[in-house]
């Protein structure tokens, strides 16, 4: 199968035009980091640009058939694992 990973740094502040998204679809700020490695995460495992799975699918898009995805976290970095079944 094929696999991705996206991390980040939990505690870092959410950037400006990214947060005011997130708040439109009226999501509690702290989860950010984690929809944000998940979208990151499934848009590496499907071979999706970025950009175009934020368009598509958005940052709280179910992962698709097949794919399985799970976080991890190591203090201060969280980190998004995807598996897509071959």
């Amino acid at each position: 199968g094929r696999h991705a990973v996206d991390a980040e740094l939990v505690d870092q502040p959410v950037p400006e035009h990214l947060g005011r998204q997130w708040a439109r679809l009226g999501r509690p700020g702290g989860s950010f980091w984690h929809a944000w490695t998940r979208a990151e995460a499934l848009a590496k495992v499907t071979g999706t640009p970025l950009l175009t799975w934020l368009r598509t699918a958005g940052l709280d898009a179910d992962a698709p058939v097949g794919v399985q995805v799970w976080h991890v976290r190591l203090g201060d970095l969280l980190m998004c694992c995807a598996r897509a079944e071959s």
